[in-house]
């Protein structure tokens, strides 16, 4: 009786959900072009089964597409009954969309096979059509028995009655499943009276409920006063981050006020500096002004003054007066003759002289005079001098922007090279001795005949002073040094740049080559000598010690090492091949200006600011 009451309210449940859930029991797809007529009298077929149908002919008209109307259909439906001719299978992309929909929700798909389930032969336009997708799920399909339905339009019976029979089979199993869980229901339902009865009527199960309802209660309360104690801690944790937050931003900017005190004490001490060097200026204007006016009164006094003036710092006033004393003056001294010395090579300004009157056949009374009167010449400062390979003839470069060439026996003046136009830096002989190049502050380099004093070639390209020159020991090159921080390499016949020698960060002072002429060294302010590949122009070796400026760099005869002279007081012989420092000479008190070997690389002479050469082993 149980049973057959619950079977009754399972049924009615199952009609009741299934109708709720789906509104049609068969959507029935099919292409109109070949199967319009099967799908109407199938449609009758199912619907005098009792089965409710949608057939797109009843409800929709025509389209290309799968509509949200038609998705609504499919969705509602519980079974898909395609009918599987070969304009539906292979060719119709409106049924494969149909097919391909329907298996995303799972439900049961049934096909009817007209005999081309496994047809061959047959190609279709489409990526995927609806006999493939059929074939890849693994579908179960209803054979038509009939040869001739689909041409008459009339389903065989057992087409109808094998859907008749799926369909109750799937509804059959959803029952039974059905069954089975209000079976389960009222078991629970049961067991639930059960135990509400039990607990009707144990009364002492009633109070011990009470009585954990009371500890349950306390319980609560206890809960409570643990949940506020957590708040408040919670909240004392908020606090102590917020603390740690703020003095994180307290340092943060007591870091950016310090970097801010850092930078003005920086500025201050830069201000300091600037009024220290101002102070220094003014102390050397009122010196050389109050040195003027002492000039001609006391002479001594005006040179004392003078040279304090110049030691705070080199201004114009005090140079000029220097001049001014020397140039012309019948009362020089012997302290006159040293300061002009020390201003003359400690000045990195390079300073001309003017002599008012020349001096011809005048025989120099002193050292100074010497330096000042080599010649006719109008300007007053030799700069360097070179022989010529055969030794009969030196070549002196001039503040007045010309070099001149000397009987090296007779002192005679053989011949002027003018051109320059500002101060010949530096003068160098071919090694045959048939061409002098020059350096200058005009920012090239020239070649001339050393026979005739012609121009032959004007080497242009340097942005700053020309500062010396060399030929490559075969008369083929020539090595250019310059205050625009590189050395170029020149075609000696032509004049053109071969290489641009590029690396040097401060004024190139001196360049030569190597005896061999393979390499070149160059000398630098940068506080650095350097060795280049001749040819390709690539830093073979840098030599680095030197505390302060490198003022020349000269290879031993064997070319097996290099000597450098500098402004931190000494000179430094270096391995050539590996760039190592061989050997430190120490001992003079004032810059190295120039160092150089002797002829069979033995010996190694030094000239100093300190007023001293001297000789090395």
């Amino acid at each position: 009786m149980l049973t057959q009451w619950i079977t009754q309210l399972s049924d009615f449940l199952f009609r009741f959900l299934f109708r709720f859930r789906f509104r049609y029991d068969i959507f029935i797809s099919y292409a109109r072009r070949d199967g319009s007529e099967y799908a109407i009298k199938l449609r009758d077929q199912l619907q005098q089964l009792d089965f409710t149908c949608f057939l797109d002919l009843d409800e929709l008209p025509p389209g290309s597409a799968l509509t949200s109307d038609l998705k609504r259909s499919l969705s509602r439906s519980a079974t898909l009954v395609l009918i599987g001719t070969e304009r539906a299978l292979v060719h119709s992309p409106y049924v494969q969309q149909e097919v391909e929909y329907f298996l995303g929700t799972g439900r049961r798909v049934v096909p009817i096979d007209f005999g081309l389930r496994n047809a061959i032969g047959i190609t279709s336009e489409l990526a995927l059509p609806a006999r493939d997708l059929i074939c890849q799920s693994d579908l179960t399909w209803i054979e038509e028995e009939a040869p001739q339905a689909l041409e008459q339009g009339t389903p065989s019976l057992n087409v109808a009655d094998s859907i008749d029979k799926l369909f109750k089979y799937t509804r059959r199993n959803s029952r039974v499943r059905l069954q089975w869980l209000a079976t389960g229901v009222f078991v629970v339902l049961g067991g639930l009276a059960a135990a509400y009865l039990i607990q009707q009527r144990t009364v002492e199960a009633r109070t011990e409920g009470q009585r954990a309802s009371q500890a349950t209660s306390e319980a609560k309360k206890q809960q409570q006063l643990a949940n506020e104690m957590t708040d408040k801690a919670a909240v004392a944790v908020c606090d102590a981050y917020n603390q740690e937050a703020i003095a994180v931003a307290n340092a943060e900017e007591a870091k950016r006020q310090q970097t801010k005190a850092n930078e003005n004490a920086a500025e201050a001490r830069k201000n300091a500096e600037e009024a220290k060097k101002n102070a220094k200026t003014a102390t050397s204007q009122a010196l050389a002004s109050y040195a003027i006016a002492q000039r001609d009164i006391d002479p001594d006094r005006s040179l004392a003054l003078n040279n304090e003036a110049l030691k705070q710092t080199q201004t114009l006033t005090a140079e000029d007066n220097l001049r001014g004393f020397l140039v012309g003056n019948p009362m020089r001294t012997v302290m006159a003759e040293d300061s002009l010395r020390g201003f003359l090579v400690g000045n990195p300004l390079r300073a001309v002289f003017r002599n008012p009157a020349k001096t011809d056949e005048k025989k120099a009374d002193s050292p100074v005079d010497q330096y000042l009167d080599l010649s006719a010449s109008v300007w007053r400062a030799a700069w360097s001098a070179a022989y010529s390979p055969d030794g009969r003839f030196i070549v002196t470069a001039s503040g007045d922007k010309t070099a001149r060439v000397w009987n090296a026996a007779s002192g005679q003046e053989v011949a002027e090279l003018k051109g320059h136009t500002d101060s010949v830096t530096s003068p160098a002989y071919s090694p045959d001795g048939r061409f002098i190049v020059t350096a200058s502050d005009d920012g090239t380099a020239r070649v001339w005949n050393a026979a005739s004093g012609q121009m032959v070639a004007e080497l242009k390209g340097h942005t700053h002073s020309v500062t010396s020159a060399a030929y490559s020991p075969d008369g083929c090159f020539i090595v250019t040094a310059s205050f625009d921080k590189t050395a170029r390499v020149w075609n000696a016949a032509s004049g053109q740049v071969v290489a641009e020698l590029k690396g040097h960060a401060a004024y190139v002072r001196s360049a030569a080559y190597s005896p061999d002429g393979r390499f070149i060294v160059t000398a630098s302010d940068d506080k650095t000598a350097r060795v280049w590949n001749a040819a390709s122009g690539q830093v073979v070796a840098e030599l680095k010690g030197h505390a302060d400026s490198v003022n020349s760099a000269a290879y031993s005869p064997d070319g097996r090492f290099i000597v450098t002279a500098s402004g931190d007081k000494t000179a430094r012989v270096w391995n050539a091949a590996s760039g190592q420092m061989v050997a430190e000479l120490k001992g003079h008190a004032d810059y190295v200006l120039k160092a150089a070997y002797s002829p069979d690389g033995r010996f190694i002479v030094t000239a100093s600011f300190d007023k001293t050469a001297r000789v090395w082993n």
